[in-house]
């Protein structure tokens, strides 16, 4: 394989792409053989048609079109291991198209054709007016889920004195009144809870402190007002309860060797743990606090950036994925696709519903392609560091290797993605947070 050439026609990127003489020739006499044996002819048995029968039947398109579709795909791959070697910043790469420049029995040349990056134009994107405050996290919450991760290896030992304390597990009966009627889910057996956790509505915890083993009583506390239970929240209850168990939590020792279950890199002591932790519980609070700064940020994008032009394949691209998004929820609700977007998305029919498509999807093309161009122009970096980090964070939380992972290119990919666009996000919210 040889690249002859590439030339910039309009707004496209054309790159020649020349087969090995032999490897295609090839490709054509085992096509040509493949065709042959699949003929049926009447009076011959599949696959048993004399050569010169047969070629009487196929035609030089039929040969090269079965070759071309086996052979295409390899050419590609070796294209882009040429490619790769010394990229080109000016095209976007998922807007290959593949064509022929020329195509014969001894002879193929591709055409590859891509879409150049468009020219933008995105001003004042420092002077946006946002809703952001940065979320605090305190130690309580990363000691939270610091016993959290470690409780499945908690050893328990039955206490000398038979008191609960603070930091005890406790297993006990309970059974809970409102109004001295009992209440749906307010009852239990042999029910484990540490003491301090906080598992419990304010005030159970801190009232079984002090109580003793095989002893009865009761315990008085009010629902939150916001509890997700509506016909308990803000009410008062009474619970009796029967202490059963008594044991003292034995933690296991938080060493490198015991923090490698975590799949975490770097993680060698109880505080680069918690830091650890630190930073994901910000991260999911982040999440939510920014979320409304973003949404204003990606408006100001589509109304303001200038493009000079919009090429038609990605568009179609992203028509393609939101339309297949719509049809998957349509059956998983089993419903009709013309009746979904007419009942449920409340289009006025379904050829609204087609028209919003084209522009919902032509405005998200238009801000992927301004954040790429900020990403640029802001110098947006994600490290490998960055990567892996993620790459632990996702192996720990679905319990599978790390390297396993990372064999994923394409997955690897899209997190490099995520990344890139987060960082500027939080670079484009710590520009505007002033405003």
């Amino acid at each position: 394989m040889k690249i002859t050439k590439n030339e910039v026609v309009n707004n496209q990127t054309i790159y020649y792409v020349e087969a090995e003489t032999k490897a295609w020739t090839e490709a054509v006499s085992k096509a040509e053989k493949n065709l042959t044996k699949n003929l049926s002819i009447p009076g011959f048995r599949k696959g048993h048609v004399p050569e010169n029968i047969a070629k009487k039947h196929l035609n030089e398109f039929q040969i090269i079109n079965e070759a071309a579709n086996k052979f295409i795909p390899n050419l590609l791959t070796e294209f882009w291991k040429e490619y790769d070697k010394k990229p080109n910043e000016n095209i976007l790469e998922d807007t290959l198209r593949v064509d022929f420049d020329k195509a014969s029995s001894h002879e193929l040349v591709l055409k590859l054709i891509f879409d150049n990056n468009p020219e933008v134009e995105i001003k004042d994107y420092d002077k946006i007016k946002i809703n952001y405050t940065a979320p605090n996290v305190d130690e309580k919450e990363v000691e939270f889920e610091f016993n959290n991760a470690i409780r499945n290896d908690y050893m328990l030992k039955p206490k000398k004195d038979a008191i609960i304390a603070n930091g005890d597990m406790v297993k006990f009966d309970f059974k809970g009144f409102v109004n001295e009627e009992a209440f749906a889910g307010g009852e239990a057996k042999d029910f484990d809870l540490e003491i301090g956790s906080k598992r419990f509505i304010p005030g159970f915890e801190d009232q079984m402190i002090g109580m003793k083993l095989h002893e009865k009583g009761e315990i008085n506390v009010a629902f939150p007002k916001d509890y997700h239970a509506n016909e308990l929240a803000g009410k008062e209850a009474r619970f009796e309860v029967n202490i059963k168990e008594i044991n003292e939590i034995i933690k296991p020792t938080i060493d490198e060797n015991y923090l490698k279950k975590f799949n975490v890199p770097g993680l060698k002591t109880e505080k680069d743990f918690k830091e650890h932790l630190k930073k994901e519980i910000f991260k999911m609070k982040n999440y939510t606090a920014k979320r409304e700064a973003i949404t204003t940020i990606t408006n100001f994008i589509a109304d303001h950036a200038k493009i000079s032009y919009l090429p038609t394949i990605l568009i179609e691209k992203e028509k393609e994925r939101i339309s297949n998004d719509i049809i998957n929820r349509a059956k998983t609700e089993k419903m009709d696709l013309d009746k979904y977007v007419v009942d449920v998305l409340k289009y006025a029919s379904k050829e609204d519903y087609l028209n919003k498509i084209t522009e919902t999807a032509t405005r998200n093309i238009k801000i992927t392609l301004t954040i790429m161009h900020l990403i640029d122009v802001l110098k947006i970096e994600v490290s490998e560091e960055d990567v892996n980090y993620e790459l632990s964070t996702m192996a720990n939380l679905y319990k599978v290797n790390v390297e396993e992972i990372k064999k994923n290119q394409q997955l690897v990919d899209n997190i490099n993605t995520y990344l890139l666009n987060d960082k500027l996000f939080d670079k484009l919210i710590a520009l505007n947070a002033k405003n």
